[in-house]
């Protein structure tokens, strides 16, 4: 049904930035490049904040489609800030440990599971942690200006 409305172009496009977002997340994997995105997350996430105590009338006095982009940047650098946070702190969620840690045990079924279960809580705490940041910012913002 889709095929109906969309070209090939779109499709291709909306592949194109699925399969290079699945690549930054899977390199978070990686011990260093987590360290690294923590980093320039927090330097971002201080960075726009500080911009919000200067500049708070005039991000006040920008348009809603504006401000609804300055949020959704705040959202998007809570989430991969406490998602690559939550990625030093258990870093088993490779796709190597998993084939090798479950693949032939007795009960492989709830280590399964439970493997998921620790994905599906690093997803929703880094969504919830984007949504705090955006709500702490509109709130800082209210009492600042």
């Amino acid at each position: 049904m889709s095929d109906w409305f969309d070209s090939e172009e779109d499709k291709a496009e909306r592949e194109a930035l699925a399969r290079d977002s699945a690549a930054i997340i899977d390199s978070l994997d990686n011990p260093w490049a987590a360290q690294k995105t923590l980093f320039y997350c927090i330097l971002a996430n201080l960075s726009i904040f500080a911009f919000g105590f200067f500049a708070a009338g005039w991000i006040y006095g920008l348009v809603l489609e504006t401000q609804l982009l300055i949020f959704f940047a705040l959202f998007i650098v809570g989430f991969l800030c406490s998602f690559s946070a939550l990625r030093l702190y258990q870093t088993q969620f490779s796709k190597q440990s998993e084939t090798s840690e479950i693949s032939g045990e007795f009960m492989s079924h709830y280590a399964y599971q439970s493997y998921k279960q620790r994905i599906w809580i690093v997803w929703l705490v880094s969504v919830a942690a984007g949504v705090f940041n955006a709500v702490f910012f509109i709130l800082f913002l209210t009492f600042v200006a």
